[in-house]
C-alpha cells in the first residue's frame, strides 16, 4: 500500500477543495492510504474524519505562500512525511505546490503537481479580460521543475506545459475531475415539492447559474441574456448561486433592467443540489474555467448545459447539440436565443440533458478517476 499526502491551501469547499476531498474519501484503501494537509478549520473536515482520512492542519488560519508561515509549514510537512513514511506528495493549487514540493524534495520523495488554477494559462489573455495579475504565478515555470509528473484538466494547459515550459509529454497527464454516482433523479412529484420548498413557482422555466460572482464567470452576460429572452419566455426565472466581488455590480445591472422579479442572486447555498433538481437549464458563460464542477453537477442532474466555447475543458466534453451547447462567451443574443429555444423545445431539452448525463456518468465517475490516479501513483513510486 502507498502512503500519499495531498497538500492543499484550505478545505473551504470550493471546486478544487471538493475534488481533493473526493479523491481522498473514494481512494481504494487496498492500494492507497490517503493523508491530507491544509490550513484553517473547515466543516469539510467532518466528512474526511468520518472516512478515516488522516489530517494534518498546517496552520490554524489560512496562509499565503508569501508569508512568515511558509518556513514553518514546510517544516511541519517534512516532519509528517518522515513520520508517516509518505511515498508521494500530491499537491493542489499554487501555494500548496510551493509548500508540498519543497518539503518533498527536502525528504527525497516524489511530487505529483495537480493543476486546478490558472498558473499555466496565458497571462496576457487573463489580463485582457480584466482579471488581476497573480504575480506569484510568474514563478510557476521554475517550480514545475520540482515535479516528477504534472496532471492538468484541459488540453490548453497540457499544450502550455509542453510547448512553453518544455516539459516532456510523457510527464504530463490529463485527468478530469470526478463525481460520486448519485441516486436516481427526483420524480415529478418530488421535483414539485422541492420547488415549493424553495419558493419557485411550479410553472416557472428555471435557468440556473452556479459559481463565484467574479469577472471571469461573466454572469453579466447571463443577466443581459435574461433581459432579451423574457419576451419569449413569460415564466422565466433565473437563479444564480454563489458569492463574490461582482455581487453588487450584478445587482445594479438587475435593478437597472427591472429584472428583480426574474433574476435572483441566491448566494452560497448548502442546498445547491436541490436547485439543480428544480432547474430546467444550466448556463455558464465563463471567460475562464478549467473543468467546472458546477457544470458536471448540472449534467449529472440531467440538465442541458449551455457553456462557453473555447474555454477550459468545455470543448473536450461537450458535443454541441448532443451532450450540451457551446456558445461564444460575449454573444448575448445567442445566449438569449438558446434560453428561448430550450423553453420552446422541451424534447430537445430532455434529449440533450439525457445524453449529457450518460456521458458524465461514464467519463467522470470518481471511482474511475481515483483508479487513474492510483495507477499513476504506482508508476511514479516504482521509478
Amino acid at each position: 500500500m502507498m502512503n500519499v499526502l495531498h497538500v492543499i491551501n484550505t478545505l473551504s469547499g470550493a471546486g478544487a477543495q471538493m475534488n481533493v476531498a473526493r479523491l481522498a474519501t473514494h481512494a481504494n484503501r487496498a492500494r492507497v492510504e490517503p493523508h491530507l494537509a491544509y490550513c484553517g478549520q473547515w466543516p469539510l473536515e467532518t466528512e474526511l474524519e468520518r472516512c478515516a482520512v488522516p489530517l494534518l492542519r498546517l496552520d490554524e488560519n489560512p496562509c499565503r505562500v508569501r508569508s512568515m508561515a511558509t518556513p514553518r509549514i514546510i517544516a511541519r510537512l517534512v516532519a509528517y512525511i518522515r513520520k508517516h513514511r509518505i511515498q508521494l506528495v500530491h499537491t493542489h493549487l499554487f501555494n500548496a505546490h510551493v509548500w508540498g514540493a519543497s518539503a518533498a524534495r527536502l525528504v527525497g520523495v516524489k511530487v505529483l503537481e495537480h493543476v486546478h488554477d490558472h498558473r499555466y494559462s496565458d497571462r496576457k489573455a487573463l489580463e485582457d479580460f480584466g482579471l488581476p495579475r497573480t504575480h506569484h504565478y510568474d514563478q510557476a515555470p521554475l517550480l514545475a521543475r520540482l515535479s516528477d509528473h504534472v496532471v492538468v484538466l484541459t488540453t490548453q494547459n497540457r499544450d502550455h506545459v509542453i510547448h512553453r515550459l518544455g516539459v516532456d509529454a510523457s510527464k504530463i497527464s490529463l485527468i478530469l475531475n470526478g463525481l460520486p454516482q448519485r441516486a436516481a433523479l427526483p420524480t415529478s412529484d418530488e421535483r414539485s415539492r422541492l420547488r415549493e420548498s424553495l419558493g419557485i413557482p411550479a410553472d416557472a422555466f428555471v435557468v440556473l447559474g452556479v459559481g463565484r460572482l467574479a469577472a471571469e464567470k461573466n454572469f453579466k452576460t447571463l443577466v443581459a441574456a435574461a433581459a432579451q429572452a423574457r419576451a419569449r419566455v413569460p415564466k422565466l426565472r433565473v437563479l444564480i448561486l454563489g458569492q463574490g466581488p461582482e455581487r453588487e455590480a450584478l445587482q445594479r445591472q438587475i435593478d437597472a433592467a427591472s429584472l428583480g422579479s426574474l433574476v435572483t442572486l441566491a448566494g452560497q447555498r448548502a442546498d445547491a443540489l436541490a436547485h439543480y433538481d428544480c432547474a430546467d437549464v444550466f448556463l455558464q458563460p465563463s471567460y475562464f474555467e478549467l473543468h467546472s464542477l458546477a457544470m458536471l453537477e448540472a449534467m449529472q442532474a440531467g440538465l442541458p448545459v449551455v457553456v462557453s466555447r473555447g474555454v477550459g475543458a468545455n470543448d473536450d466534453m461537450i458535443a454541441h447539440a448532443r451532450t450540451g451547447f457551446l456558445i461564444e462567451p460575449n454573444d448575448i443574443g445567442h445566449w438569449a436565443e438558446m434560453i428561448a429555444t430550450l423553453f420552446e423545445q422541451p424534447g430537445l431539452r430532455a434529449a440533450v440533458g439525457r445524453q449529457g448525463k450518460t456521458y458524465l456518468d461514464s467519463s467522470c465517475d470518481i471511482r474511475h478517476v481515483c483508479d487513474r490516479f492510483e495507477n499513476l501513483y504506482e508508476t511514479l513510486c516504482a521509478n
